[in-house]
């Protein structure tokens, strides 16, 4: 992923993140991508901002098995975020 430096398209990113989040929600793992990309960091430094390892990141961005449910909610509970169960459509 190329890291986004324009600060209006970060916003405008960010926006369409929340609007998103606010309606039928997001998947984990597009989350934590845009998340990144808002932020303009790779994915060691999100990694390391968010206290986790560079492989557990790449699990959640990959929505790979064997993340703990601790894990994923120390991440979004950076952003105050929160985790949401629905039903699949």
């Amino acid at each position: 992923m190329t890291l986004l430096r324009n600060k209006p398209a970060r916003n405008k990113l960010r926006e369409n993140l929340y609007e998103k989040l606010q309606g039928s929600g997001v998947p984990l793992a597009e989350t934590v991508k845009t998340l990144r990309k808002i932020l303009a960091k790779d994915q060691a430094a999100f990694s390391k901002e968010v206290g986790i390892s560079l492989s557990t990141l790449r699990k959640i961005e990959q929505q790979g098995e064997g993340v703990s449910f601790r894990t994923v909610q120390a991440v979004l509970d950076k952003y105050e975020l929160e985790l949401v169960v629905k039903t699949k459509t």
